[in-house]
Order: C-alpha cells, then sequence, then structure tokens
C-alpha cells in the first residue's frame, strides 16, 4: 500500500510540472502559454514544453530564465535589463518589449540570441541606443525603437 502511495505521489509530482499555470491558458499541447491582463508580478511556473509566452499587460519586472522561442513582455513595469539577461533564451526569434519603463540598454544585451528575427522596443524612455547593440545579429529581419520617451 505504502509503494503504491509513493508511485503514485510521483506521478503526481511530475504530472504537476507540466500543468497550465492557474492565471493563464494553455494551448497546442503546453507549447504556447497565455497570461495576459492577469495583474501578475512575476513569472508562473511554465510547463516544460513551453515555447511561447505571452504575458504582456501585467506588472512583470523580470526576464525568464528558460528556453522559449517567442517572448511578450509588452506592457509591464520593466525597467532594467541586466547584461547576460538574455543568454539563456539562445532559440528565441521574437521579443515584445515595447510599452515598458526601460531607460538604457548594454551593448551586448542581445548578443547571444542568434535566432532572433523581430525585436520590439518602442514606447520606452531610451534616449539613445549603445554602438554595436545589432552586432552578430545575422537573422534580425525588424527592430522597431520608435517612440521613445526619456524621462
Amino acid at each position: 500500500m505504502l509503494e503504491a502511495l509513493t508511485l503514485a505521489s510521483l506521478i503526481l509530482l511530475v504530472w504537476a510540472s507540466d500543468l497550465c499555470p492557474p492565471a493563464c491558458q494553455c494551448l497546442h499541447n503546453l507549447t504556447s502559454i497565455t497570461c495576459q491582463e492577469k495583474g501578475l508580478d512575476l513569472i508562473p511556473e511554465l510547463p516544460q514544453d513551453a515555447e511561447k509566452l505571452y504575458i504582456s499587460y501585467n506588472k512583470i519586472q523580470e526576464i525568464p530564465r528558460r528556453g522559449l522561442e517567442k517572448l511578450r513582455l509588452d506592457s509591464n513595469q520593466i525597467s532594467d535589463l541586466p547584461e547576460g539577461v538574455f543568454d539563456s533564451l539562445s532559440s528565441l526569434n521574437e521579443l515584445q518589449l515595447s510599452y515598458n519603463c526601460i531607460l538604457e540598454l548594454h551593448p551586448a544585451l542581445f548578443t547571444k540570441l542568434k535566432s532572433l528575427q523581430n525585436l520590439y522596443l518602442e514606447h520606452n524612455a531610451l534616449s539613445h541606443l549603445p554602438k554595436g547593440l545589432f552586432h552578430r545579429m545575422n537573422d534580425l529581419r525588424e527592430a522597431f525603437v520608435t517612440e521613445q520617451q526619456p524621462e
């Protein structure tokens, strides 16, 4: 009986790690996660197979540290993007950071994002773009940086 309960507990733990976060909607076998307009302060625990995260219109101030292909963090409260914050997101092909409070960008901020094709930085507080910001971004097709409102 004890072995059966232990096995059942282990199965439940493994299964729970692949559940959709309570405040979110999950599509396409838990690969696409939508948590928009939920008042979230933190990024919830994501299923292992998550590839796309739509977490716009929240109060997020951090960047997830796991591999994703598409990340929408627009309309949050992100102000600081420390060097290396995107290093674990090498599969990312779309990054949406518009409508935040980003003041500056480190010149090497995006260098590990070799697959990035679309970058959205509109409506932040950037006063300039550092030299070399797009260096080594051979797949970059579009970078939107208009409508900046420096403080």
